[in-house]
């Protein structure tokens, strides 16, 4: 992989944009000389960064104890069904059964279900759904994926095999542990020593029980990585970590965006020249994605046809920002059943349509503001990355405990280098893990007030990191915009 050096500006890569119809002649070409190396840290603060460091190990460790003991109630933890989505994989649907026979039944349940849910799809034609069902049989090995995650995600939960089957989740633990280690290097690295600091203690108090447990560090790892990349154009490495990074867990998508907006902005010229200069490594990554996706459907075209389904038909999950509003309104007596689907504990309520569109446009309006102002230099594309995630997160059907850890990484870059917000991440992290595990499924209402006190901290950072000053300027370039159309419009008339 190509070598980090220092980024070539505080931000991406231009001083900032004043003009409210900033276009793509506007935009400076010149690049600026290389940063020095920051100087070294005192010897303190690499000290008291370590001893987080530390501190994050031995609580990751606490929490994991907690998760990985015998199932209570027949449960069995997420960590269990990757080993049964592993073992299958290399194994087969047999593999399944035997010692895994009680740890795997729900697993087993789910994938028996399949056939008869794309036969009864209204979107397949029949004969599609036939060949999908019968291409789609988990009998022998290589032929089964996981339920909900994407084909590379079967790395992570692979390699823990190697090791005796007892001893599974203490290997997948100890692997997840180190790839934290190495994302907190990462930040000692190449933002300071302070960022992996405060990066540790987020982790030890906001990943106490899934840090160590789930895999989510492995996608937020290369996802920090592709940013780290871009800040000092080694473009084409960026967007093949984005694009691994998508098919480890498939929020990294968004991430492109972003990622294109620096890179086009980058870019000497005019229009044309800039879209020459990113059509390479954006079809690399075309390449790997369309490559992976084809792997995905010679492996079992029946479980990526659930997973796309799945994504489109995910009801709105207990810990979600939406699922906060309608406990309100359930306060309000507006009916709320809570109900358990697609392995997450869901909430159905009458305001479901309703919140799931609102919090749509406010995801199109909030990246729509976010790249608008990255174009215009107008703030840091360390702090872009951050904002689009925080925005999946609050915006998505789906906020679980794990999802912090998608923000971590680029929350200790933002907080250490630009000074923003650290009490309110560390009180989002502590009312996280307050959440779960330690008052999870709790009858009474202080876990759905614990959950809404931790989603509108959540809304607070938001609101805090968009650039909501560039409102107005974003209105006046559409107005503009569309001006501009409507009057080419008139002339291709006149002239028709």
């Amino acid at each position: 992989m190509a070598t980090l050096s220092p980024p070539e500006s505080e931000y991406d890569t231009h001083p900032i944009h004043t003009s409210a119809e900033t276009t793509v002649e506007d935009a400076p070409t010149a690049t600026p000389a290389p940063t020095p190396e920051p100087p070294h840290a005192p010897r303190k603060q690499v000290v008291g960064s370590l001893i987080l460091a530390g501190m994050m190990v031995v609580l990751f460790w606490a929490g994991f104890s907690g998760q990985v003991r015998p199932p209570v109630n027949g449960s069995w933890g997420d960590i269990y069904r990757y080993q049964c989505f592993a073992s299958s994989f290399w194994g087969g649907e047999q593999a399944m059964k035997g010692a895994f026979a009680i740890q795997c039944a729900d697993v087993r349940v789910t994938y028996a279900r399949y056939p008869a849910q794309v036969l009864a799809s209204p979107l397949l034609p029949d004969a599609l759904g036939r060949w999908i069902v019968a291409h789609g049989s988990l009998a022998t090995p290589l032929h089964t994926l996981p339920i909900e995650y994407p084909v590379l995600s079967l790395i992570p939960f692979s390699l823990p095999l190697l090791a005796p089957p007892a001893y599974y989740t203490v290997v997948f633990g100890i692997i997840m542990t180190l790839l934290t280690l190495a994302v907190y290097a990462l930040l000692a690295r190449f933002a300071s020593w302070n960022a992996a600091g405060f990066f540790a203690l987020c982790m030890g108090i906001g990943a106490y029980s899934t840090g160590a447990e789930r895999f989510d560090i492995l996608p937020a790892g290369l996802t920090l990585a592709a940013l780290l990349l871009a800040e000092r154009h080694r473009w084409l490495w960026a967007y093949i970590l984005i694009a691994l990074g998508t098919f480890l867990k498939y929020y990294p998508i968004v991430l492109l965006l972003p990622l294109v907006v620096m890179h086009l902005r980058a870019l000497p010229g005019g229009w044309r020249e800039r879209l020459r200069g990113i059509a390479k490594p954006l079809g690399v990554f075309a390449g790997i994605c369309v490559t992976l996706l084809f792997i995905t459907a010679l492996i079992n075209p029946m479980i990526l046809y659930r997973q796309v389904s799945t994504l489109a038909r995910r009801p709105i999950e207990v810990e979600s920002v939406s699922a906060t509003f309608a406990w309100l309104g359930s306060q309000l007596g507006i009916p709320m059943e809570p109900f358990v689907q697609f392995g997450s504990d869901n909430v159905n309520t009458p305001l479901a349509s309703a919140l799931t569109l609102l919090a749509l446009l406010a995801l199109v309006a909030g990246l729509a503001l976010l790249l608008f102002s990255l174009w215009r230099g107008a703030i840091s594309a360390r702090q872009v990355w951050l904002v689009t995630l925080l925005l999946v997160a609050v915006t998505g059907k789906v906020f679980s405990a794990q999802y912090l850890i998608w923000l971590l990484p680029f929350a200790a870059y933002v907080v250490a280098l630009e000074g923003m917000t650290p009490l309110l991440w560390l009180a989002a992290c502590a009312l996280t893990t307050f959440g779960y595990p330690f008052l999870w499924r709790e009858d009474s209402g202080g876990w759905h007030a614990i959950i809404a006190l931790r989603n509108l901290v959540m809304l607070w950072l938001v609101l805090t990191y968009l650039p909501l000053q560039d409102i107005p300027a974003l209105l006046r370039s559409l107005r503009a915009a569309g001006d501009t159309a409507r009057a080419r419009f008139r002339v291709r008339v006149r002239s028709g």
